[in-house]
């Protein structure tokens, strides 16, 4: 009988590339938070890792307000669901950062 035995290493990203992902999606540009996301997949991080500390920051963050919160905390569900399901990383990055953009933008 063999057994196979998958493991997954979860790697930590750094606090400071959290911080530039929400500052990245403050300046309103797609094309930033495109770069932002092929530079972090390209750094061997993962989308799950990502949206798990970044949902931590969100929540216990002074600067945003609760509205904003409810309407980024659950894109991040919807995100994190579809990555369950199979769905690409970077596109799940791309609509977490709209959506984080959109928020913080609105007043």
């Amino acid at each position: 009988m063999v057994f196979c035995i998958s493991v997954v290493h979860v790697q930590y990203i750094p606090d400071d590339d959290i911080a530039t992902f929400l500052d990245t999606c403050k300046l309103n540009d797609l094309d930033k938070i495109d770069e932002f996301a092929q530079n972090l997949i390209f750094n061997g991080f993962g989308a799950g890792q990502l949206f798990a500390q970044l949902q931590e920051v969100i929540l216990y963050s002074d600067f945003i307000k609760d509205a904003q919160k409810a309407c980024i905390i659950e894109r991040l569900a919807v995100a994190d669901h579809r990555l369950m399901d199979g769905a690409d990383e970077y596109f799940q990055m791309m609509d977490v950062g709209a959506v984080v953009m959109q928020a913080l933008s609105a007043h």
